[in-house]
């Protein structure tokens, strides 16, 4: 019996052997013979997607298996054919054995998420495709959940999608031109370290293109490739096709927001009368060389005195120039004697400041381009009234409301009361003094510069005590996320705290400056931040903004808030910008809206210094940045000195996070490099 169990379970084993290794792939090869040949148009976006993950089409070059084809529109064209191994390239051409693809690249001067913003918008497509005549419907883009057997090693989690019916027009040179009507299913996804892809396939004719930008070192630029397999309405040449289709795109986005002078009038030949014939047309070409002739006269007599008002307000022009680069909506409306006033108190206290004495009289040539236009003396004479009753409004402000309402929040309670007390009492909105805030800005410019010479005398090496006397109270914290962390002492304790971080940022440092200049990007560095606003922009970088941060605690968020000065300085290539807490008690909205357990905050003098630093090995230019933080609280609260210190001690991680989103493809890389070196 036993002997027998055991003959059994063996001719079992070896049935089963024959099974699995003989007759499953014999059944498996009948099968595939057996079925019919898919139609041409068959063909799913994700298996494109595979394909192009799996076959390792990019990058476009000789080490992909391209070949080059030519140089079309300024970009080279390449070529690729793909076998029938998987069955992928089957679905692209019906039953033919191999499928051509065809690509160009070029490097275009704008983001990838730009790139992606254009291609995915079915508004914009006629305007850079020139195949397509019409958009006849277009669905709602969802997103798609896929497996993890997607294109990419991390699958695909949600890329989106959607499908748009095109009215197409192909037509090659001597013939004429083919109308169809077609379908795309569209895929779009953005990787996590910046790179942008788009997939449209038509669900016709099998034609389909693949987009991707790539970020590349320097900023707002990218590596756009053009990937495309022609369908079987396509007549040749076929290798042109993605050159053409990259130089439309590149071209739309080079002109998308050029804003030309519209032409107004066309300017007609003297001669004109020789060159007609007729008598009407004649007549009709004299009544309009008059229009013309007249038009031109009253241009020439509207330029005579443009230029002398222009030279009687250099004042306000400045200040419309220094106020270009910021694209903040300002809150505050003002009326126009206030920003009259503003321009006028601007232009003395500028002079007062550069040069220490107060601003002299207009000069001879002035008075001389006065008496021979009547229309700029007139303007000069309303000025003078203007600045005689500005100058009343001031001295009035400063003999009532004194220094209390613009200084910034002391340490002691009963200065803040009497402060607030004064400015509600005594200040509106025409008696802002723009020039205290001004030199407020300027002394805070100041702290920034001696802090930061405090902390170049560091030593790490020495004992924290040594290195306290050394700098004025900055210990060494330590280093994190490639940011040195400094942390500055206080003997009397409390509820300040103070912190400084020092790292590189891969971008020059006018670029540095003019991200952190404009207050809403704060919120890509600053992730406590939940509300900014401008509450009054005075010009030539003088801000001032109102600010709410939530410090997550144990189970809630706690609330604060505080006023801000910042002002602008750039000192012998240094990019100079500080913040500091003042009183402003005319942001009737912000205080109606404010919530009771929210926490006033106070922010001593601090801000950033940016500083240029070559990099040793390539010679770029990039930015040595400082930024430190002084915060103390003006409530009373149980635990408030743990929610500041919460607060304080993130704010020197700006740097990271400023080097991210500013320069995501040198991060990302060097990251990569590290993590390798690690392992």
């Amino acid at each position: 019996m036993y002997i027998f169990i055991l003959i059994a379970s063996n001719i079992l084993a070896i049935v089963v052997v024959i099974y699995i290794f003989v007759i499953i792939p014999w059944l498996n090869r009948r099968k595939i013979h057996a079925e019919p040949a898919q139609v041409v148009g068959d063909v799913d976006g994700l298996d494109i997607l595979k394909m192009i993950n799996l076959r390792k089409i990019l990058p476009v070059g000789l080490s992909s298996g391209w070949r080059l084809c030519g140089c079309v529109f300024g970009t080279r064209s390449w070529k690729k054919q793909l076998t029938n191994g998987t069955g992928v390239a089957r679905n692209l051409r019906g039953t033919q054995d191999t499928s051509d693809l065809y690509a160009a690249f070029k490097t275009i001067h704008v983001s990838p998420q730009v790139v992606l913003n254009t291609i995915k918008d079915p508004t914009k497509i006629q305007q850079w495709n020139q195949d397509v005549v019409d958009i006849t419907q277009v669905t709602i883009a969802t997103s798609t959940q896929t497996k993890n057997e997607g294109p990419t090693e991390h699958g695909l989690p949600g890329i989106y999608s959607d499908s748009v019916g095109l009215e197409c027009e192909i037509g090659s040179k001597g013939k004429h031109a083919h109308m169809y009507h077609t379908r795309f299913k569209r895929y779009w996804y953005r990787e996590m370290n910046g790179c942008c892809w788009f997939l449209e396939v038509s669900n016709d004719n099998g034609e389909w293109a693949y987009y991707l930008a790539q970020p590349v070192q320097e900023l707002n630029q990218c590596m756009l490739t053009v990937v495309m397999h022609p369908g079987c309405t396509r007549v040749p040449p076929l290798s042109d096709l993605p050159s053409s289709r990259l130089a439309s795109l590149h071209d739309y986005l080079l002109h998308r927001r050029v804003q030309s002078t519209p032409l107004r009038t066309i300017t007609l030949p003297s001669n004109i009368k020789q060159m007609q014939q007729t008598d009407s047309s004649k007549h009709s070409c004299k009544s309009v060389s008059k229009r013309e002739l007249r038009d031109s006269n009253i241009i020439l007599q509207y330029k005579e005195g443009v230029p002398s008002i222009a030279e009687s307000t250099d004042s306000s022009s400045s200040s419309l120039d220094s106020m270009q680069h910021c694209n903040i909506s300002n809150k505050s409306t003002k009326s126009n004697s206030l920003q009259s006033q503003n321009t006028k108190i601007q232009s003395k206290s500028s002079d007062i400041l550069n040069t220490g004495s107060s601003p002299s009289n207009p000069d001879s040539n002035k008075e001389r381009l006065n008496e021979q236009n009547p229309s700029a003396r007139a303007i000069q004479q309303a000025l003078r009234k203007l600045n005689i009753s500005s100058d009343t409004q001031v001295q009035g402000a400063n003999t009532r409301g004194g220094r209390g309402d613009v200084v910034p929040r002391g340490r002691s309670k009963s200065d803040t009361a009497v402060s607030q007390h004064k400015g509600l009492n005594t200040w509106t909105d025409d008696e802002v003094d723009e020039q205290r805030y001004r030199l407020l800005g300027n002394n805070g410019d100041g702290v920034v510069l001696e802090e930061v010479v405090h902390v170049s005398n560091i030593d790490v090496s020495k004992p924290w005590q040594q290195q306290a006397e050394n700098t004025g109270g900055w210990v060494f914290c330590g280093i994190d996320k490639d940011v040195v962390v400094l942390k500055k002492l206080y003997e009397e304790g409390g509820p300040k705290q103070s912190y400084l971080g020092k790292g590189i940022v891969p971008v020059t440092p006018q670029i540095l400056f003019d991200t952190i200049r404009n207050p809403r990007t704060r919120f890509t560095y600053d992730d406590m931040l939940k509300q900014l606003d401008v509450i009054h922009d005075f010009g030539n970088g003088l801000k001032i903004l109102y600010c709410y941060f939530e410090v997550p605690q144990m189970f809630r968020k706690e609330g604060i808030d505080c006023y801000l000065l910042q002002s602008e300085r750039v000192d012998n290539q240094r990019y100079i910008l500080s913040l500091q807490s003042i009183d402003w008690p005319h942001d009737t909205q912000n205080n109606a809206t404010r919530q009771p357990d929210t926490l006033r905050s106070t922010i001593l003098p601090c801000g950033w210094l940016i500083e240029s630093a070559v990099k040793k090995k390539t010679g770029r230019l990039q930015s040595m940045v400082t930024y430190f933080i002084q915060m103390e609280l003006n409530d009373s609260k149980e635990g408030s000195g743990s929610v500041v210190e919460e607060l304080v001690s993130k704010q020197p991680f700006a740097i990271s996070q400023l080097r991210q989103y500013l320069a995501p493809s040198a991060y990302v890389s060097r990251s990569r490099s590290t993590s390798q070196e690690d392992v």
